[in-house]
């Protein structure tokens, strides 16, 4: 873990046998705060789609009319 900690260019501090790692990020702006906030509709709205697309796939098979044999397999 320390040897990927250091490969990622992150601060490590030792005391009393832990160690712990930091990394230092630059502090968020307008772009960063709206590129995060563009990140999460776009994710909502591919998660909404996806869920209307659920929905009618199971609608349409609730209105698919069965065949003689699967009814009376049932």
């Amino acid at each position: 873990m320390m040897h990927l900690a250091r490969k990622q260019g992150m601060d490590i501090v030792t005391e009393a046998g832990e160690a712990d790692a930091w990394l230092k990020l630059p502090p968020a702006d307008a772009a960063s705060y709206m590129g995060a906030v563009f990140q999460q509709r776009v994710a909502l709205f591919d998660s909404a789609l996806k869920r209307q697309l659920a929905d009618a796939r199971r609608i349409v098979r609730a209105l698919k009319p069965r065949t003689a044999s699967r009814a009376l397999e049932k």
